[in-house]
């Protein structure tokens, strides 16, 4: 079954749930008739129960009418943005408007992954302005536009213009658009100078503290290019119920309800998360596992909003999965960051004394239990102030781990292996460093928003000239050389040992 096909189905189904749902309600005046409560020997009481009937009427009437207009918009319903294939490869990620008679269309525009009627569509980074195809799906001329509003595709919108075409190919180039009386519209291919999967500039442009400190990260390309975009729908004055953005709107409250009755008591029931006594033995508990040479503490755990803003969520893994402390410092348990939709997230880091560093490096473990864990890309910034501004210093567009659906950043590094650490080296050390900063993409996991590890450590200067090591007893006299402890070069576990972190 297509997706056209599921989403006509999927109309008529909510359809059909909104007629009889407003029946009920449009019976009531019928129901008091029949029952006596409308008495015409009684002008008073049938006074009453017309007055009392007509808001239930007028409600189920209503309800009734979507139902019935959502099942004949299904049948006839306009050409559907999502219904037309691709021809063509994907094109440039980014694109750049240089002329434009309205200045506020000038600027670089970002590929989206999705399609509008089977081309690729643009949008402005920090803008609603897009650049997307118009292929006749309600009438008119097909062609490119340039519009200010959030649409599907559908809508034969072009407030900034529109270009006559009937082709596959983007509109690249110098061309007369019909903006006003034919005015020169410039189009061309955004190129990157950031080759470096290193540089930590070119991911995130905004600043990610709260306090919008002039100190900003560079947004890159490939952040919104690698996202899973969805294009809003658009709510105008008039209800249009033939329109797609209308049905979908019925079909997510039927959605809703359906949720009210059945996925509560089911998430009762499945709970993705797990109980700390399923784990082996020294995981998830005070125990130490490795030498840390930068004592650290866990100051807060952001969500990213679709802004790029840091907000507080809350974290659908209740149990030790979902302590940050217990992956820092020598420990390592199966953390998990977890909620229903995100941008990415963001993790600040204090060091207990001012340091020089050399990079950070992350452990991902296979899951005890089975599930799925690692990190989609990876951005690390330090700060000698506190936190007051902020230095990028490490950049990966790699997926470091293991993901559902989709992720971010889908390509597995290929130095990338389960239960060994991986080393985020920085191109020179860092001095004097207060605190360390971590941003991730999102990877789907446990179909969710994700991001998971088993531990996370601060690497001193220096640190890099000796193995990763495991701690046989959880002792070490804070020295790789000559060292008394009792300690062994950190194993490469096999699927039978992983679990089990003694020597």
């Amino acid at each position: 079954m297509n997706e056209e096909t599921t989403n006509r189905t999927g109309s008529i189904i909510g359809g059909l749930f909104f007629f009889f749902f407003g029946l009920p309600f449009t019976s009531v005046p019928l129901l008091m008739f029949f029952d006596g409560a409308m008495d015409p020997a009684d002008p008073f009481g049938l006074l009453f129960g017309i007055v009392f009937s007509i808001p239930f009427l007028l409600a189920g009437l209503f309800v009734q009418y979507i139902g019935i207009s959502l099942i004949w918009g299904s049948i006839r319903s306009p050409i559907d943005p999502a219904s037309i294939p691709r021809k063509l490869p994907p094109g440039p990620y980014a694109l750049s408007i240089t002329e434009h008679p309205d200045k506020s269309y000038i600027g670089k525009y970002f590929r989206q992954l999705e399609t509008i009627n089977g081309r690729d569509w643009y949008k402005m980074s920090g803008d609603i302005k897009r650049l997307y195809y118009y292929a006749q799906n309600e009438g008119g001329s097909a062609g490119w536009s340039l519009d200010d509003r959030n649409d599907s595709g559908i809508r034969d919108w072009f407030n900034g213009g529109w270009l006559p075409y009937k082709g596959f190919e983007i509109p690249i180039g110098r061309n007369k658009w019909k903006v006003n009386d034919n005015d020169w519209v410039s189009i061309e291919e955004f190129k990157s100078t950031e080759k470096d999967e290193e540089n930590s500039e070119g991911w995130w442009t905004e600043s990610f503290d709260s306090r919008e400190s002039e100190n900003t990260l560079e947004k890159s390309e490939s952040f919104r290019s690698s996202q899973r975009s969805i294009s809003p729908i658009n709510l105008d004055s008039e209800v249009d119920v033939k329109s797609p953005k209308y049905r979908i709107i019925a079909i997510n409250i039927f959605i809703f309800l359906s949720f009210l009755f059945f996925a509560v008591p089911l998430e009762l029931l499945f709970d993705d998360s797990f109980d700390d006594e399923d784990m082996p033995d020294r995981w998830c508990d005070s125990t130490n596992h490795y030498p840390v040479t930068v004592p650290i503490t866990a100051e807060n755990e952001f969500v990213l909003s679709e802004e790029l803003r840091p907000i507080e969520m809350e974290n659908r893994n209740k149990n030790n999965d979902s302590r940050l402390d217990l992956v820092i410092n020598g420990g390592v348990c199966s953390y998990q960051y977890r909620v229903a939709d995100s941008w990415g997230f963001l993790f600040t880091f204090g060091l207990d004394n001012a340091t020089n560093i050399d990079g950070v490096s992350i452990l991902v473990m296979e899951h005890p239990l089975g599930y799925t864990s690692g990190y989609s890309g990876i951005l690390i910034e330090t700060s000698t102030d506190n936190g007051s501004n902020w230095d990028g210093q490490y950049f990966s567009p790699y997926m470091f781990g293991e993901y559902e659906r989709d992720a971010m950043f889908e390509d597995r590094h290929e130095n990338f292996s389960f239960n060994k650490w991986n080393r985020h080296k920085f191109n020179s050390t860092v001095s004097n460093v207060t605190h360390v900063r971590i941003l991730t993409g999102v990877a789907d996991q446990a179909e969710d928003a994700a991001v998971s590890f088993s531990a996370l450590r601060v690497d001193a200067e220096g640190d890099y000239e000796y193995p990763d090591y495991l701690l046989c007893d959880g002792n070490w006299d804070g020295r790789f050389n000559n060292s008394f402890s009792n300690i062994i070069e950190w194993p490469f576990y096999d699927e039978s040992y992983y679990g089990n972190l003694e020597c």
